[in-house]
């Protein structure tokens, strides 16, 4: 069986506490298991958002990571199209909107109809839009498959730690962040508790890397700089159907937990068409069932190879 097949069968979603606790505790038990130390660290005393640190990321060259948590259901398609900034934002105001009509209608009818105060119609207008907009984005109906996002992102990373060599666990960490669908929120507190590994470290997140051939590297200006990028591009793997492309962040738009570290790099998986390019869809909704294995095995192939040639 294959690592995605276990996590996407085992823990089909991971949103509530009690769910991702049972998460934690597997990927525990699974860095174990492969010969990894690993440990629970949090981003705030309360606890309330709780990411997994496998290996040493202190001393690590490269870390890789994921975000574990999954999304609640959204009205509209979570679309991403990373390199179609403005597409990704025209298609943000389909929803955008028509809930700024309906938040401008209420204000409208309170003041002139039921003659309320205007501070009043004002309050009634910004509740209701970012009240429907939350409920709409975070508080709806939680999301019953994942296969794409990011149970794909996380077996990945499972799937490099299983294949890596011994002798090259000491240049790699692996993060599994919380909280990501709430506003990058795990790898925000992560970032903030280790300037150092902000500022200096490579990440290279996965995130939606199972529906599509064309694999996206997205990477921010220090992180191209880094002489490490170079080895990446040298020790990309041939492939018969996959096709990896690399992008700098200017231009591209994708929003993801390497955005909070200098040197990130955001992976990707998308489709391409003539219409709107670059595109990753069906999350956020029941549809998200499809994850094509061979795209996290080519990416643990590759990053496995990648280790291997950097210095020790």
């Amino acid at each position: 069986m294959h690592i995605h097949q276990e996590v996407n069968e085992r823990f089909p979603v991971r949103n509530t506490k009690e769910q991702k606790q049972e998460f934690r505790d597997y990927l525990l038990e699974k860095a174990q298991e492969m010969g990894y130390s690993a440990c629970v660290e949090a981003t705030d005393k309360k606890g309330n958002t709780q990411n997994v640190v496998v290996g040493d990321a202190e001393h690590a060259q490269v870390i890789f990571t994921a975000h574990y948590d999954t999304p609640r259901r959204a009205i509209m398609p979570n679309l991403m199209m990373p390199r179609s900034p403005l597409a990704s934002v025209g298609y943000a105001l389909l929803l955008v909107v028509p809930l700024l009509f309906v938040a401008l209608g209420a204000r409208y009818l309170a003041v002139t109809y039921l003659h309320l105060p205007e501070s009043v119609g004002m309050l009634i207008y910004l509740l209701l839009y970012f009240g429907i907009f939350y409920f709409l984005m975070l508080g709806g109906p939680v999301n019953p498959h994942n296969a794409n996002d990011n149970t794909s992102g996380c077996a990945a990373l499972l799937k490099l730690m299983q294949d890596m060599r011994p002798e090259d666990r000491d240049k790699a960490a692996f993060i599994f962040f919380d909280n990501e669908e709430k506003g990058m929120v795990g790898s925000s507190g992560f970032a903030k508790k280790h300037p150092d590994i902000k500022k200096d470290t490579l990440i290279i997140n996965m995130d939606c890397v199972a529906n599509g051939n064309q694999m996206l590297l997205i990477a921010k200006k220090k992180a191209m700089e880094d002489e490490k990028y170079g080895l990446l591009l040298e020790t990309m793997p041939k492939h018969d159907t996959i096709e990896a492309r690399f992008f700098p962040s200017s231009g591209s738009m994708m929003n993801s937990d390497h955005s909070r570290f200098d040197k990130g790099i955001g992976v990707c998986a998308c489709k391409k068409t003539p219409v709107v390019g670059f595109s990753c869809g069906l999350i956020h909704t029941p549809k998200d069932t499809v994850a094509d294995v061979g795209n996290l095995d080519y990416l643990a192939l590759w990053m496995k190879a990648f280790v291997n040639q950097l210095k020790d």
